[in-house]
């Protein structure tokens, strides 16, 4: 049975000039939105079903424009988010006013040497810092593995 983990951080909220900087600050701050050739991302629907859309990654700055717009109509995204030269990376959903952001393990998950659990520092290491550099406060941060 393979486990995964996630992190969820809640900050003080929106603190950005624009919602398209907070995507130009992780791309600056080492980031990507592909992983294995594809962008995964999720618009939100009326539906409440989590259908995560797969697309080539040369449509990434598109792709990064229609999460984006949902973000500014007030609508919660996801998209797949990778560490520079690595595959290991989240799934992160986002809320609207990005007071919570939730990263999922599925995309790649750096394990503590040859057990299956999450290295939750490697991960915190790679997200905690672009966070605050964009400025933002974290009130909460939760790790769960299971």
């Amino acid at each position: 049975m393979s486990s995964n983990g996630s992190i969820e951080i809640v900050t003080n909220g929106f603190r950005l000039s624009s919602k398209q900087q907070f995507f130009d600050e992780m791309k600056v701050n080492g980031w990507k939105f592909e992983t294995n050739n594809e962008v995964v991302y999720l618009l939100d629907n009326e539906d409440d079903l989590f259908d995560w859309i797969h697309e080539d990654k040369s449509n990434v700055n598109e792709i990064i424009k229609r999460v984006n717009h949902n973000l500014e109509l007030g609508k919660d995204v996801g998209i797949s988010m990778s560490f520079k030269d690595s595959d290991f990376g989240w799934l992160v959903l986002i809320e609207n006013d990005f007071k919570t952001f939730n990263f999922c393990m599925e995309v790649g998950r750096k394990l503590l040497g040859n057990t299956d659990i999450t290295d939750f520092s490697w991960h915190l290491a790679h997200i905690v810092p672009t966070l605050l550099l964009s400025g933002f406060s974290i009130e909460r941060i939760d790790c769960n593995w299971g």
